[in-house]
């Protein structure tokens, strides 16, 4: 029997950004329309500002810009010559034709306008009271006639960098009055794509909106239902009143809220807008007040029964609700809604443990009261059925005739690359039933697997596999440079990830053998002004430091992607936020944790990290083709790394210097494991350690030593023999360098086309070795 684990409302509507298209007669559906695209800046910066409402004066047309302060507006021919206002909270409102707009190179400059009112006193006002009353006049400032609102929405889950979820939906919502309970939902189209190899191929997780879900968002609807408005919301919460602001050019009360004190359980912080005249809702924001948020848990019962019954958990880390309403003519309308939230999914039976960030967009494009109706019940989705379940559109054309905000990302090649690595469980059960009717000889069926991934066009790169001490196997595949037509060879060089982390480890047992330092002192010691001066460098090691994975910042990344710094200005400004636990209670994979390895180096050796991996292990092993830090843009034995058919971006590389930034290639990785087996770089006992079980990896069900994994299950001869392994992703190029001492193998595989089945192709090849 098939379990679905429905997550929380809040967790599967993630950036929810409700756009309304207000009173656009049925008679303009179908009829030409101008595009209008730009990009809204702020004046005194330039900087994009996200979130901006784009509306047509007459023709009730509206849309939003997205993260890049980029926009998309279709105009009806007949609203062509009408007036376009743009209003955004804290910037005064722009009006203008789409002529200016054109004049102007489709860029709106919006200057900064004053929130505060100053000189107003509002002591006397009671801010529960001012609230209350609010709620009484729902009735008079909202619309509450019958009409049908069609609506559009997209929803994203990613594990790191990776989408594994994206589903869009177009549907149609009859809503009679202003009561959320009577509305009904009609759905036109919908197009799905997952992908479950972060969940090991359990099916049972499932990232989905409902109908309900659709309808819970408009709060004046559904007061009663209301986690802050509804009367015990109102009892949980206490409420302040902060004074009067301008929010989009009209005057409001703001107050702010947090969960009560000695409340033991999981409620909100945030701000409530009110309009001075009208006291009608404008705005409504709040994410998880810190002071209760130990307290949260799935409100379903029986949903919690579940995933104890099957050891699949879902944890609330951050979440954040913007709700705004607008208005249009005398009445107020939901104007858009933003949700972000990162989930923590766990499973100690599947072996999986990652935080999910969650993001939906939802986008009504058009309300139509003029003749409207119930809709048929054979049109009906039931109110608690999946929708994007129901339906499945891959064309290119889905978004045609839509109103939205443009996407921060290609949507399309999102579903193609989630549908592309579903495909690959595919390709395993057919490579298989290929090797089974072949010869036994190990060499043969190796090729096999490599070369049938290649021809999959899943792995362009070098192979180098050894098995009891002697190389049986090397072999390149495909392109090192598309545009140059250069092919990769054995000796041609990749960038290869966090398999540098070793390399680090190596340092630091290194600088402990000469007494420079040892892995039970502190941070402090070496980094007197690190914030974090109590971690010990062996927490750093093994992942058990707390300091958050830098990498996992979408702010943090741009920054490193985009600026060089020095390892000092990296540790400062990308590993010194607030730890996510005490200090060695738990494992949580941190690139920022050997970053901040890599300045202790420095800090010890008083010379630059690349400088002493070179002094200390690539020059003793004669590793020539391996170094860290610039890529030379002559260098002809340079892979350039491919995500899809696009070169990948070039970023500073030492600024993952500790955690990346190391370029080498398959014979000099060899090398490197080879000497692993040796007293050159330090005697074995010490060595040893870097393959000692330190702290256990769920999410990959593996023990982690320094910079080592030691397998646990990943790979099916893990129960009869010790694997040791470490993935590398940097970009374009990806790698996968893994040993099993008891047989002498070694298997080297470098990558420079995107992501590639390495864990598969390893997990294959480990099985032909292994057979007797």
């Amino acid at each position: 029997m098939q379990a679905n684990i429905p997550f929380m409302r809040i967790i599967c509507y993630t950036c929810l950004c409700l756009l309304y298209c207000f009173f656009i007669p049925a008679s303009l559906c179908g009829q030409k329309m101008t595009v209008l695209e730009g990009q809204i800046v702020a004046m005194e910066d330039g900087g994009p500002i996200p979130g901006a409402i784009i509306s047509v004066h007459n023709g009730g047309i509206h849309s939003m810009s997205n993260q890049e302060g980029r926009f998309i507006l279709k105009i009806p021919a007949m609203n062509t010559n009408d007036s376009i206002y743009v209003r955004m909270l804290g910037y005064q409102p722009q009006c203008f034709t789409p002529a200016i707009l054109y004049q102007q190179g489709n860029r709106i400059l919006l200057q900064q306008q004053p929130l505060q009112l100053k000189g107003i006193s509002i002591s006397a006002i009671n801010p529960l009271s001012l609230i209350q009353k609010a709620i009484q006049r729902i009735p008079e400032n909202y619309y509450g006639r019958p009409h049908v609102m069609k609506g559009f929405y997209r929803l994203s889950a990613r594990k790191a960098w990776d989408y594994i979820h994206i589903s869009e939906a177009a549907f149609d919502l009859y809503c009679p009055d202003l009561s959320g309970r009577h509305r009904l939902f009609r759905l036109t189209r919908a197009r799905m794509e997952k992908d479950l190899s972060p969940f090991h191929g359990v099916s049972n997780i499932v990232f989905g909106v409902k109908p309900e879900n659709v309808f819970e968002y408009d709060v004046t609807a559904n007061i009663n239902e209301s986690d802050v408005l509804s009367k015990q919301g109102l009892k949980d919460h206490r409420f302040s009143l902060n004074g009067l602001v301008v929010y989009n050019g009209r005057q409001a009360y703001e107050l702010i809220f947090d969960q009560r004190e000695g409340l033991r359980k999981s409620r909100y912080q945030g701000k409530i807008y009110l309009d001075k005249e009208t006291l009608a809702i404008l705005s409504l924001q709040y994410w998880l007040s810190p002071s209760g948020i130990h307290y949260w848990e799935v409100k379903s019962l029986s949903q919690r029964a579940l995933m104890k019954l099957l050891d699949m958990y879902e944890t609330v880390l951050q979440d954040t609700v913007q709700i705004h309403y607008r208005q249009y003519g005398e009445k107020y309308f939901l104007s858009h809604v933003s949700n972000r939230s990162l989930i923590r999914l766990h499973s100690g039976r599947v072996h999986f443990d990652f935080n999910c960030p969650v993001d939906m967009q939802y986008i009504t494009t058009q309300i139509d009261t003029v003749a409207v109706k119930p809709f048929a019940d054979k049109e009906l989705l039931g109110h608690n059925r999946y929708i994007e379940h129901q339906g499945e559109e891959n064309s290119g054309m889905f978004w045609k005739d839509l109103n939205l905000m443009p996407a921060d990302y290609d949507v399309d090649s999102v579903a193609a690359a989630i549908h592309s690595r579903n495909d690959i469980s595919q390709y395993r059960r057919m490579l298989e039933n290929i090797i089974r009717k072949q010869s036994k000889q190990p060499v043969s069926r190796i090729d096999t697997i490599l070369s049938f991934y290649h021809r999959k066009g899943l792995f362009d790169g070098a192979a180098l596999i050894q098995h009891k001490g002697q190389t049986i196997y090397q072999h390149a595949f495909g392109w090192a440079d598309r545009s140059r037509q250069s092919a990769n060879k054995l000796n041609t060089k990749f960038r290869i990830g966090s398999i540098t982390k070793q390399f680090t480890a190596m340092l630091i047992l290194q600088l402990q053998q000469e007494g420079r330092l040892q892995l039970e002192d502190s941070v402090g010691k070496y980094l007197p002004d690190y914030i974090h001066k109590n971690i010990t460098i062996a927490q750093l090691l093994t992942h058990q430091s707390g300091i958050p994975n830098c990498t996992l910042n979408t702010d943090y990344l741009s920054q490193l992607l985009l600026h060089p710094f020095s390892n000092s200005e990296l540790v400062t400004r990308f590993c010194s936020d607030s730890l996510e636990f005490t200090s060695g209670q738990h494992f949580r994979y941190s690139n920022a944790g050997y970053m901040v390895l890599s300045e202790i180096i420095e800090r010890v050796t008083g010379k630059k990290y690349a400088d002493v991996l070179t002094e200390k292990i690539f020059g003793p092993l004669n590793m020539l083709y391996s170094h860290a830090g610039v890529v030379d843009a002559e260098d002809t034995l340079m892979a350039t790394g491919y995500e899809g058919s696009v070169p990948e971006t070039k970023y500073p590389l030492l600024n993952m210097a500790g955690a990346g930034a190391i370029i080498s290639n398959a014979t000099d990785l060899l090398i490197w494991e080879q000497a692993l087996h040796s007293d050159k770089l330090l005697p074995l006992r010490e060595i040893n350690q870097m393959f000692q079980p330190h702290a256990h990896y769920k999410d990959w069900n593996a023990d982690y030593g320094y910079g080592w994994m030691i397998d646990k299950g990943m790979f099916k001869v893990s129960d009869k023999h010790v694997i040791q392994y470490h993935p590398g992703t940097d970009m374009g190029c990806y790698s996968m360098i893994l040993r099993q001492p008891d047989e002498g193998i070694v298997i080297i595989l470098l990558s420079n086309s995107g992501d590639f089945p390495r864990f598969d192709m390893a997990d294959l090849i480990l099985q032909q070795l292994n057979s007797k």
